[in-house]
């Protein structure tokens, strides 16, 4: 499977990726987004010049349990001072 960030990307295949992400259900984003950690945490240790294996990574990966999101925004109602 070819990894979104490795191709090349015009502007307008850009624009349709982000919407088709944004169009996305939370749900759905945060799984996509969790998939992609282990093949990502490769490539940034690879850059330094540390490489691991990331098949190593993908069974680490498959052992832990998504961790549960937090809301971005606060539920309470902003107080004007």
């Amino acid at each position: 499977m070819e990894s979104g960030l490795c191709r090349s990307v015009t502007p307008m295949d850009w624009l349709a990726i982000m919407q088709a992400w944004q169009a996305l259900p939370s749900e759905k984003r945060s799984e996509q987004a969790w998939a992609q950690i282990p093949a990502s945490v490769a490539a940034s240790m690879a850059f330094e010049g540390e490489p691991v294996n990331q098949t190593w990574l993908e069974e680490l990966h498959r052992r832990t349990k998504i961790p549960i999101r937090r809301l971005q925004r606060s539920c309470h109602p902003t107080v004007a001072s």
